[in-house]
């Protein structure tokens, strides 16, 4: 038998399911309907008892009223007896419809005349008559008189102290029944008409607590399954907005720390292998692929730069590498330096091999290295290099450390052999990417690589000892296959790998794909020719700039400048100088990044002419170059835009100071402005924090973005209220990472600074950040 304490169902017994149960709505209507029924029963009662008190007070001044009038013109044929006269009177009364009887009896209780002339001469005995016969008072009931509600009056007839007699008389409540009916009736009606707006306004209302409620139960339940992605935003100013908002800060939170997870090799280790961490405690032997890659000349590189200006770089470097990493099913292992470290483990979820899943994980960072020293030319900072070693054999995988400090790490030869690979020397400037011949051996019908010198200071002649370049990869009919089916993300990798191919039918391919492929293939395409133009292909330019001569759809147009642009060659100046006047703003602000890192004689005088562009990224760019080329009024044009009424310039202005923001030398010339007291400098920082209370949201993103590389110590409190209270989740991230940023530069606040309370630049009750 069950434990009934355990709260386990016992057989027979009803689930908490099946239960029955009103959701919402349901009990916001039919508690919407009890209150209006209440109030209609309660205003019934009030209405009824009024009606009733005032029908007897009308009643009864009704009677006092006969009685004056009866003793008036016959209390002297009443006081000598003769009632005759009361007969006609009688007569023409009855006639009145509001009247059922009438009598008048002497003081012993004989009917001297009455409205029925049957009853004259009769006693009337009942309690009721006799008791009033000897009051003073005007006296009044409600009673029936064959079957009709009355109000029965008794009207003493008195002079003086003296009584006559008494007048009986019977008023019909008939009148009033039906007005009281009518009034009942239309309470009723009105009562229905409120039930029915009520439970329109709770269905409303419901719909206003359900709605949000079903957006963050449906946003759990992504998020239980690991789709971080589905982030909900609601437009509300209530409760809901700091629960969203909360909720959004978990989200993301638990995305940050699977993200993390995805890193490290535990989680990578359990899905892999199966085992569990106890296991994996023990350490075991396992044949992996170990990846190592670090910046060429990196020593000296820190030499010649600032120290935040190298933390800043490297940071950005590692965060560009270890995404085509974890694209490929890749765990990092640890970060040394500038170096990575990373493991490919077996999978059944990946397709491939984790031999192959190395090699195109590294042909990834090749093309991301191409982009990062794309964004470093354009910011005016200097190139990066890299060298990237590959070796596959058995590691012994566990935990290392001591006490509580332990991590997951691969340890043995392979390790050191993949690291000393790294270090094999390259083309000048070149970006390599060098294989063990054991790994050759296992991949040679995806890549194509050439013998470099031995892979170890002991040269010898065995095969484990070469070490490989690669230099692109091979059946481009698998590629094609694989493409044709692939969606986004993975298309985009496919094309890019069908453009490590190199060939001319992969070209050939990729240029079919970008001229008459659907827009998303097409998209894919043209980015995989960027590839080719990084390397100096010139078919690849050649066909990118007739491409941009044909095609009409402003987003390919614009991508295709943006992957010509990775050619990096001044002779291309003029062409994307023709592209400024594109009627597109993308084509435009894209041609004019392009040119960022180009040298040509009237620079200065272009970038000028796009400050007053309508395209917000277009303005950006120009700014840009020209604080590059130290024009002194850039600050001053910043300040302009900020200070503009018309939105657009004002979004142009936070995108532009966005934009700046990257920029190392900007940043340190805005904080010696701002530490200097300079006007300009501290009007742009008012005005960045002013830009987080705007109701658009892209102002208050670039705004959030800024602050994170500009902002001052005050900027915490303001950041934390923007925290607390924002929805948006591309916001709320770039406020994490704007506040971590801030942490990086001036250390944990660990209290608000007294000359600079929140309340002067955030709004009221802004959290103080610990």
């Amino acid at each position: 038998m069950a434990d009934p304490a355990s709260g386990s169902p016992t057989p027979g017994a009803a689930s908490p399911s099946a239960r029955f149960a009103l959701g919402l709505r349901a009990k916001l209507s039919v508690t919407f309907a009890l209150v209006i029924i209440l109030i209609m029963l309660l205003t019934v009662l009030l209405v009824t008892t009024f009606d009733r008190g005032a029908n007897l007070e009308r009643a009864r001044q009704n009677a006092a009223m006969l009685g004056n009038l009866v003793k008036i013109g016959m209390g002297e044929d009443i006081i000598r007896g003769n009632y005759r006269g009361l007969e006609y009177a009688l007569e023409e009364f009855a006639r009145m419809s509001v009247v059922r009887y009438c009598v008048v009896m002497n003081p012993e209780g004989k009917i001297m005349a009455a409205t029925d002339p049957e009853l004259a001469g009769r006693y009337m005995t009942d309690p009721w008559t006799l008791d009033r016969l000897a009051a003073p008072d005007v006296a009044i009931r409600r009673a029936f008189h064959k079957g009709h509600p009355v109000s029965d009056a008794c009207i003493p007839v008195r002079v003086g102290t003296t009584s006559y007699g008494m007048i009986r008389v019977g008023f019909s409540m008939q009148p009033e029944l039906h007005y009281l009916r009518s009034v009942l009736l239309g309470n009723l009606a009105l009562g229905l008409a409120f039930i029915f707006v009520g439970i329109l306004v709770s269905v409303a209302v419901a719909r206003t607590i359900a709605g949000p409620i079903a957006a963050l139960l449906e946003a759990t339940e992504h998020v239980g399954r690991g789709d971080y992605s589905h982030l909900t935003s609601l437009p509300h100013t209530d409760e809901f907005q700091a629960l969203t908002a909360s909720f959004q800060k978990m989200a993301l939170e638990l995305q940050k720390r699977e993200l993390l997870r995805t890193y490290v090799s535990p989680h990578a280790w359990e899905e892999a292998t199966g085992t569990t961490g106890d296991l994996a405690r023990t350490g075991q032997r396992q044949e992996v692929v170990v990846l190592f890659c670090g910046i060429r000349g990196f020593p000296a590189f820190a030499e010649r730069h600032p120290p935040d200006e190298v933390i800043d770089v490297l940071n950005r470097f590692l965060d560009a590498m270890v995404e085509p990493i974890a694209r490929f099913g890749g765990i990092i292992d640890k970060f040394l330096g500038e170096r990575i470290m990373a493991v490919f483990l077996p999978a059944g979820s990946q397709p491939w091999s984790p031999e192959v899943r190395a090699v195109f994980a590294a042909l990834g960072m090749q093309r991301a290295l191409f982009e990062f020293n794309q964004r470093q030319a354009e910011l005016g900072q200097e190139a990066l290099h890299f060298g990237t070693g590959l070796h596959a054999g058995t590691v012994v995988l566990g935990h290392v450390g001591a006490g509580n400090r332990r991590e997951f790490t691969v340890l043995g030869d392979t390790v050191r052999h993949a690291a000393h690979l790294k270090d094999l020397p390259a083309a000048p400037g070149g970006t390599s990417i060098f294989i063990s011949g054991p790994l050759l051996g296992r991949i040679k019908d995806f890549v194509l690589a050439r013998e470099v010198s031995p892979a170890s200071p002991a040269a010898s002649a065995t095969r484990s000892d070469l070490a490989y370049e690669v230099t692109g990869l091979t059946n481009l009919g698998y590629f094609i296959e694989a493409a044709r089916t692939a969606e986004p993300p993975w298309l985009d990798q496919l094309m890019d790998l069908v453009a490590c191919i190199g060939t001319l039918d992969a070209r050939q391919y990729l240029e079919r794909e970008a001229v008459s492929g659907s827009l998303e293939r097409a998209m894919a395409a043209l980015k995989a020719l960027g590839r080719l133009v990084a390397i100096g292909q010139e078919e690849a330019k050649a066909f990118l700039m007739t491409f941009l001569a044909k095609a009409s759809d402003p987003g390919l147009r614009s991508q295709a400048v943006s992957m010509l642009a990775l050619a990096r060659e001044p002779r291309l100046a003029g062409f994307f100088r023709q592209l400024l006047t594109d009627p597109d703003g993308r084509v435009r602000a894209n041609a004019l990044q392009a040119l960022l890192p180009l040298p040509f004689s009237d620079k200065a005088e272009v970038l000028r002419a796009h400050q007053a562009d309508d395209h917000p990224r277009v303005v950006a760019n120009a700014l840009l170059g020209l604080w590059l080329l130290d024009d002194p009024q850039v600050l001053p044009g910043l300040l302009a835009l900020l200070d503009s009424p018309a939105p657009a310039r004002r979004t142009s202005g936070a995108f532009a100071l966005a934009t700046l923001a990257g920029s190392r030398k900007f940043q340190a010339r805005f904080a010696q402005g701002v530490k200097g007291g300079e006007e300009t400098a501290t009007r742009l920082l008012d005005h960045l924090h002013r830009l987080l209370d705007s109701d658009d949201p892209g102002p208050r993103r670039y705004a959030v973005r800024a602050l994170g590389l500009l902002g001052d110590d005050r900027s915490y409190d303001h950041l934390g209220a923007l925290i607390a209270q924002e929805q948006n989740p591309e916001i709320l991230d770039e406020a994490e990472q704007a506040l971590d940023r801030l942490r990086a530069r001036w250390g944990v606040r660990l209290s608000p600074p007294p000359s600079s309370p929140s309340s002067a630049t955030g709004p009221a009750g802004a959290p103080k950040l610990q």
